[in-house]
């Protein structure tokens, strides 16, 4: 028995973020915000068209700002749904 069989296959399995010391807790993601590239893309099709569109954003994160909506976690990258709105909205209005 492989005992990593159901380790992708669980998608909603809380992500703890560690740095909510003085935070507003509205300010913050909940675990469900969070997804991974692929279901992203998915769930998103008027935005992107392919995954590899959101990949292309993704690359340049540091400078485009939108490093603040997405995260790292062993080899999957997440995407906070709420942050990358949010970016989105700062990109419409020319920030």
């Amino acid at each position: 028995m492989n005992k990593y069989k159901d380790l992708h296959a669980s998608y909603d399995v809380p992500i703890a973020n560690h740095n909510t010391a003085g935070a507003n807790m509205n300010d913050q993601p909940q675990a469900n915000d969070w997804y991974r590239v692929e279901d992203f893309a998915a769930r998103h099709p008027n935005l992107f068209p392919s995954v590899t569109s959101l990949r292309y954003q993704m690359r340049s994160r540091q400078t485009n700002g939108l490093a603040k909506a997405v995260v790292r976690l062993g080899r999957n990258t997440l995407i906070s749904e709420t942050k990358f709105m949010a970016w989105l909205e700062e990109q419409a209005e020319g920030k």
